[in-house]
């Protein structure tokens, strides 16, 4: 057996700035049983809690709540109601255990491709109580239909609320879960050959000329967030091309959030499968180049070691936020606590 592999220092130091600076973490609460990390994962009452106190007591006011599992082969779509009723009951439990924990936290975005869900969900936290912002964190790229009528009767109900508008490529709504199956564009919408870079410029430009007909509404009732959306819809190659050109890729989202004084940004690529394809493809390498066997990894291994290369893809972020005097905010989506805890000690 080769030598163990470790790449996090144990001690993780102590900060105070999570939820300050350019760089904020939104951490992740899978409330799904399928879902692919079992990091982050509470299928029952007890474990979400348990989560969520951990946090709390970290300093972490920022959480991203998802019920329907929208990794790559995953086949099950589960409906629209059983997705509320996940919801439903894993808060109403919360609530009713612990009744000022979802307080303890500003923003609770609610993952989901339906606008059902949202409203359900989002109402029914703001009448159980919770006072702190709510986020549509929308994987399903199909912003035209967050149109006027919409925003007023959600921001009726809820007040204000932040869209996160996510980049991809599915026909409908229902179809997100299975985004793996669409077809890339072909390079004849785009010359000679397919550019990533240049696609995600055409679909959030599309996006802010949507957004404008809001007028007035934006800001007051509503708030965008621009994602690139890494893993949806799109080949281990080209997730890769938008990471190495992320100085490019940053350039166009901040350029296409313009109807916004304060551009905002969210980056999720955490524990994805091309970050766990580099780990596969580096023990591949040193077992050739070292001539020491090491076990096959489960999939568990292979996520805890893709951090290390989801530590270097943030850090080069942090690197072009220094450079460039970016003014905005970058959300950061991740599963590890631990992570995020280390890395902003860095950015004291």
């Amino acid at each position: 057996m080769g030598p163990k592999i470790q790449f996090w220092p144990e001690k993780i130091m102590n900060n105070d700035v999570i939820n300050k600076g350019p760089i904020r973490p939104l951490l992740i609460c899978n409330l799904a049983p399928e879902s692919f990390s079992e990091l982050g994962k509470s299928t029952h009452v007890d474990q979400l809690i348990g989560r969520l106190q951990r946090l709390a007591a970290l300093g972490f006011n920022s959480i991203d709540l998802g019920a329907q599992s929208t990794a790559p082969r995953r086949e099950k779509i589960i409906s629209g109601e059983e997705e509320k009723d996940r919801f439903e009951d894993m808060l109403s439990g919360v609530w009713k255990k612990a009744p000022t924990l979802l307080n303890q936290f500003k923003i609770i975005s609610l993952d989901t491709f339906r606008i059902e869900t949202f409203n359900q969900v989002a109402v029914n936290l703001r009448q159980k109580g919770y006072t702190g912002q709510l986020w549509f964190n929308d994987v399903s790229g199909r912003f035209h239909d967050v149109n006027e009528k919409l925003v007023l009767e959600l921001s009726s109900l809820i007040g204000p609320f932040t869209y996160i508008c996510c980049h991809n490529r599915v026909q409908s709504r229902e179809e997100t879960p299975l985004h793996w199956q669409a077809p890339l564009p072909s390079n004849n919408e785009y010359g000679p050959q397919f550019d990533p870079v240049q696609e995600q410029q055409l679909f959030f430009s599309q996006a802010l000329f949507h957004f404008q007909t809001l007028g007035p509404l934006l800001g007051s009732e509503i708030t965008v967030v621009f994602d690139p959306c890494f893993g949806f819809a799109k080949g281990l190659a080209e997730n890769e091309e938008l990471l190495l050109r992320v100085e490019e890729l940053m350039k166009v989202l901040i350029l296409n959030l313009k109807f916004q004084s304060n551009p905002q940004i969210l980056w999720g690529i955490s524990r994805k499968s091309f970050l766990r394809a580099r780990v596969e493809a580096q023990l591949e390498n040193r077992i050739t180049e070292d001539s020491f066997s090491i076990p096959k990894l489960n999939m568990e291994d292979l996520q805890r070691y893709s951090e290390y290369f989801h530590w270097e893809e943030i850090q080069k972020l942090k690197s072009w936020i220094q450079r460039n005097n970016y003014s905005g905010l970058l959300w950061w989506r991740l599963h590890d606590e631990n992570l995020a805890r280390l890395f902003l000690s860095f950015c004291r």
